[in-house]
């Protein structure tokens, strides 16, 4: 008897161990090739422009194709050990402002971000610079991990305060310096100037990521399961509750398929496409959101918020309470009301002509503030 008590115990162990397992590799399936900056960097080699791919037809298809820019890329190290990812567009004229570009989460500095940057170099007078940030695209860092909102952007804080803004200033005397933050990256420099107001000379922030409207918000049971319980035990699992944002961030299917099927090549193999890990995603939805809220009056920072009025991604109410509460006076807010969330920039050939009018109402705010 004893015996076949032992070996039932041994025998469910086994069972619920090899569950386990399956379970735990199933959850973590769209992630284990891309856990470390290290992986990511053998997927798409820093040396690699993986920018150079452009939806046909889009507006920044064009532009680039035509581009003139310099690309510079290498790596800085952060105190903590970390290496991070960098690039800088130089534009062959007189350069008046530089511009910082923050991706969004999951993502990295080339492809769109790229893109973007490429487009404004060709607009104005300006140079553009990125980096991945940790735990993104090539930076060293466990894939799209945020244990801590304050803890990520100081990190930000350092690569720009350390390294790129001293190389940009030592190059070009004199430069002013905007930053232009998208989805998550809005966030990002929203903390960063809401808690030094002096560290750029204006602020774009596109679809920003700022904090879940509580309209959002599922039943109060879900969301205690959700802080007290998942996310203490399992705050590395992939398996935050949210929706799938692959199909809501590009109106026309033919960019979905390129952002997200294959067009895009390399992106594919750095990008993190999976759910926000249970840790990062209750950092960002209670922490991180709770403290950008009661920021809001002290933001005083020139400002160009754009949201568009379909973006399923970001609220675009959050950024209205933002333009109604800051405390600077130079502040606009463009509104383009059937616009989806990677839209504003990067529609496609559909929205050739809404993208470029975007674009150039960027870089004209930019120069009229470098006068």
């Amino acid at each position: 008897m004893f015996h076949l008590e032992w070996f039932s115990g041994v025998g469910c162990g086994l069972i619920l161990g090899f569950v386990w397992g399956w379970v735990r590799r199933w959850a973590f399936a769209n992630v284990s090739d891309r856990e470390t900056g290290t992986q990511r960097r053998c997927a798409a080699p820093p040396c690699v422009d993986i920018s150079a791919n452009c939806p046909a037809g889009s507006y920044e298809a064009e532009v680039v194709a035509s581009s003139k820019t310099e690309n510079e890329r290498g790596f800085f190290t952060l105190r903590s050990g970390l290496n991070i990812f960098y690039q800088i567009w130089k534009p062959d004229v007189e350069v008046k402002a530089a511009v910082l570009l923050l991706h969004g989460f999951g993502e990295h500095s080339d492809l769109s971000m790229a893109h973007k940057a490429k487009v404004l170099c060709s607009l104005g007078p300006f140079v553009t610079v990125a980096f991945d940030m940790p735990g993104h695209g090539r930076s060293d860092g466990l894939a799209a991990h945020i244990p801590d909102w304050l803890d990520f952007v100081d990190q930000a804080r350092e690569v720009f305060l350390e390294h790129l803004r001293p190389l940009l200033l030592e190059r070009w005397k004199g430069l002013k310096i905007f930053g232009l933050g998208e989805s998550m990256g809005g966030g990002v420099l929203f903390t960063l100037l809401a808690r030094e107001k002096e560290l750029f000379d204006g602020a774009i922030l596109v679809c920003p990521m700022l904090f879940v409207s509580r309209d959002l918000f599922p039943p109060w049971i879900v969301l205690q399961l959700f802080k007290q319980v998942l996310a203490p035990l399992l705050p590395l699992w992939p398996i935050t509750p949210t929706k799938d944002l692959a199909d809501v961030c590009n109106c026309d299917p033919q960019m979905r398929t390129f952002y997200n099927v294959s067009g895009a090549g390399l992106h594919h193999q750095i990008a993190y496409k999976a759910k926000a890990r249970l840790q990062t995603g209750a950092e960002l939805a209670f922490v991180a959101g709770e403290w950008m809220r009661c920021k809001i009056p002290e933001y005083d920072v020139p400002s160009l918020i754009i949201h568009g009025g379909a973006d399923a991604v970001t609220d675009h109410k959050v950024s209205r309470e933002l333009f109604a509460g800051m405390r600077h006076a130079d502040k606009e807010f463009l509104y383009p009301s059937d616009v989806w969330h990677a839209d504003i920039f990067h529609g496609g050939p559909r929205c050739y002509e809404a993208c470029k009018e975007r674009f150039q109402a960027v870089a004209h705010w930019i120069e009229e503030r470098c006068s």
